[in-house]
């Protein structure tokens, strides 16, 4: 409360709005300037426009600010944007949440509620989504529902990746780090003009990395990583009307060993004989495990000038391979006079995952009086899953195997227009109608029958089809109330598609699908730039309607049997969102400026349809959703003779949450701050430079992934979980042509 107290006042004290106002005029006051002055330039509405113009709460983070930050991955971007959490079991596991909406569904007939785009291609499956972050010109993170122009499944929020385009102006870009648990990473990009007509790029990244884990029951250490990826890019530009690319790029990314933590130690899991010990980085697993995997795709996109308006046709296909093996509990099965003792509950599991999409729009020219875009949107789906399930509880044994298969068929049609009657005022309206197919067919076998350890409660083989249609529209309302100084209302509709369940427990429920769910959002906010654009301040205040929830929720198959669990999903209920955020971006001097990011969130489970065997979560607030986050950063670039001496020291806090909408205490992680530093020197024009950091400096553990798995005692069952980072130490050189 405290935290929230003082941002408010500072905020307040920042913003002399009175004093702003005196500066001008009594007429309306002027359209607000062009790009500059330290301006990003966004495509988040689909067209190029400086952020601060946009009536949305977005965080954009440039190319040079995600080198100076160190940003490697996506769950670095979330740290240093307000609202947005992700937790995480592995590199190819990440669970997005903005706003408190969010989901860790992996099944093959399941949909996310945060959804990524790289250069406008929608990426859907989480395990997809880009495995490292290399040369990109910005990252955009749109935070509430955005149904109208992003469509099915953007009901949290959209990440759109925006990778360096090839000019025709030469460029060359590498650099290469190294640092503590063995790492090692080089990134390198290249491009320019190769004919008249014609301009390439080609950038690629690797890097290796030891885990910090360890599996007591091998004695080996476990986590070790590697990555590599390449992008290459062609761009045609005959003339001044038409501009062709064509991208296409692959990552393959491996993990070897993957360790587990249980937490707490209740005295149900110590009556198995095991106690996982106080070290959240030693597990003792029944498996080492592995992840590897292939992503890969390419992209084709025409613009063509109409001089009216700009027909753009963006025509694209993604692959994912996936293949992934980990012991899901962790509690080691041991040999013992008496016989085997434990439970070892592991998952062989493979995914192959295609997409097809084809999008073509209409883009409106100029910033006339009236601006629009329309389009037509066009994708299939196609995902094979193959889940193998090794359940042992002492002597017993269970197998279980669910072969998964999704086709999906999207179509839409979307608007949007703006309408500025006068200079001061723009009116925007739009709508999107989407019409989604699903296919879906699940096989379950087991060569051990069915004990009470199998996650379903039959062998069968079942099939079915439904489809979902969605209106999504958007009102805004934005002024300009004075030079750079811009408020904004808006209303705005998302849902996340319907859906199949992939761990049934028999055909009936393999047959059922549930309906989509739905997110209306009310938010007004403030975006401005004040004292001579010194001081950036962006405040956004929402309310959400939250309906149908699609819950995850661990039921057991065989009553009062904790063996049998497992986690299916419904629509069970509703919810109700809001909150308030604030970036602010204060240039002290010409060589200091502060970065100051924070949200503020309160959700609420306001309606909860109970059914057997799965606790009432009825006024509970959702999960990955911290009341407070906050950010704040202090950037140093000084000039030394012919040479520049930088630093970066930022703090990153959250406050506690829950993994799951629960009461299960062991799903609660207490808030925690995190501190980081950057030291850098180089040239003054800016060729060279060598930077040393430091990650997580006071080495806080902190948990970014949690499940209850059972040996309960009251309220409380032992968790798996994973621990966040340690602290990392490191240097970077850099060079820039």
């Amino acid at each position: 409360m405290k935290i929230r107290t003082m941002l408010v006042a500072g905020a307040a004290l920042a913003m002399p709005v009175q004093d702003v106002w005196a500066q001008e005029s009594t007429t309306p006051p002027e359209a607000a300037p062009e790009a500059g002055d330290g301006d990003i330039i966004v495509t988040a509405q689909r067209r190029s426009e400086s952020l601060q113009r946009v009536p949305a709460a977005i965080t954009a983070l440039s190319g040079e600010q995600l080198e100076r930050a160190g940003i490697a991955n996506l769950a670095d971007i979330a740290s240093r944007t307000p609202s947005f959490v992700i937790g995480q079991q592995g590199p190819a596991s990440p669970d997005l949440s903005i706003r408190g909406i969010g989901s860790s569904d992996r099944d093959a007939g399941s949909e996310r509620s945060v959804v990524a785009f790289v250069d406008e291609v929608y990426t859907g499956r989480a395990s997809a989504l880009p495995a490292d972050l290399f040369d990109l010109e910005r990252v955009e993170v749109l935070r509430g529902p955005q149904g109208t122009l992003y469509g099915k499944n953007a009901v949290g929020g959209a990440v759109n990746f925006i990778t360096r385009k090839p000019t025709r102006e030469f460029d060359a870009r590498a650099e290469i780090s190294i640092g503590n648990y063995g790492l090692f990473e080089g990134k390198a990009a290249v491009g320019g003009a190769v004919a008249e007509t014609l301009s390439a790029r080609i950038a690629g990244s690797a890097r290796t990395r030891n885990g910090w884990y360890r599996n007591a029951k091998f004695d080996k250490r476990t986590d070790d990583y590697s990555l590599g990826a390449i992008r290459g890019q062609l761009r045609w530009q005959p003339n001044d009307a038409l501009d062709v690319l064509l991208s296409g790029d692959f990552s393959h990314d491996k993990v070897d060993g993957i360790s587990t933590y249980i937490s707490p130690a209740t005295p149900a899991l110590l009556a198995t004989g095991f106690d996982p010990g106080p070290d959240p980085f030693v597990g003792y697993g029944n498996i080492l495990g592995f992840t590897n995997r292939k992503i890969g795709g390419g992209s084709l996109r025409v613009d063509y000038d109409l001089g009216f308006a700009t027909l753009t046709s963006l025509t694209a296909y993604r692959d994912l391979d996936l293949a992934e093996d980990r012991d899901l509990v962790g509690n080691p099965l041991r040999t013992t006079p008496t016989g085997v003792l434990g439970f070892e509950s592991t998952q062989l599991m493979t995914e192959k995952s295609s997409s097809f999409s084809q999008e073509v729009r209409l883009t409106s020219a100029g910033d006339g009086p009236f601006r629009y875009i329309f389009g037509l949107y066009y994708q299939e789906e196609d995902t094979h899953r193959i889940e193998e399930r090794k359940r042992q509880l002492n002597a017993a044994i269970s197998r279980p195997r669910f072969d998964q298969t999704a086709k999906t068929h999207s179509y839409a049609a979307f608007g949007q227009a703006t309408w500025t009657p006068m200079s001061w005022l723009n009116l925007t309206v739009g709508g999107r109608y989407t019409i989604d197919k699903k296919d879906f067919g699940l096989t379950v076998t087991n060569p051990f029958g069915y004990a009470s350890l199998s996650p379903a409660t039959a062998i069968f083989s079942a099939t079915g089809d439904d489809s979902w249609k969605a209106f999504t529209p958007k009102a805004t309302v934005d002024v300009t109330f004075a030079r750079d100084v811009m408020g904004y209302a808006t209303v705005s509709r998302g849902f996340k598609s319907g859906g199949y369940q992939g761990l049934a427990a028999n055909a009936a429920a393999a047959r059922t699908s549930f309906n989509p769910e739905f997110a209306t959002n009310y938010e007004i906010g403030l975006k401005s730039r004040l004292f001579d654009r010194r001081l950036t301040l962006n405040l956004s205040g929402y309310y959400v309607d939250f309906t149908d929830l699609q819950f995850r929720q661990r039921i057991l198959t065989i009553p009062g049997d904790q063996s049998s669990a497992i986690v299916v999903v419904a629509n069970a209920g509703s919810a109700r969102i809001k909150g308030f955020e604030l970036e602010s971006t204060l240039t002290a001097t010409d060589w200091l400026n502060f970065n100051l990011g924070y949200s503020y969130i309160d959700t609420k489970i306001t309606k909860f349809n109970v059914t057997p065997g799965v606790t009432d979560v009825n006024g509970r607030p959702l999960a990955r959703a911290p009341q407070d986050t906050l950010t704040a950063a202090a950037n140093l670039d000084v000039p030394v003779g012919d040479y520049r001496v930088g630093a970066r020291f930022e703090y990153l806090y959250r406050s506690g949450f829950w993994f799951e909408p629960s009461r299960d205490p062991s799903l609660y992680e207490p808030g925690y701050g995190l501190f980081n530093a950057r030291i850098s020197a180089g040239t003054g024009d800016g060729k060279w430079s060598l930077e040393g950091w430091v990650r997580n400096i006071g080495n806080k553990r902190y948990r970014t992934f949690a499940q209850a798995i059972g040996f309960a005692t009251g309220t409380t069952s032992a968790a798996t979980s994973r621990t966040g980072d340690p602290r990392t130490i490191g240097a970077t050189l850099r060079w820039h042509y």
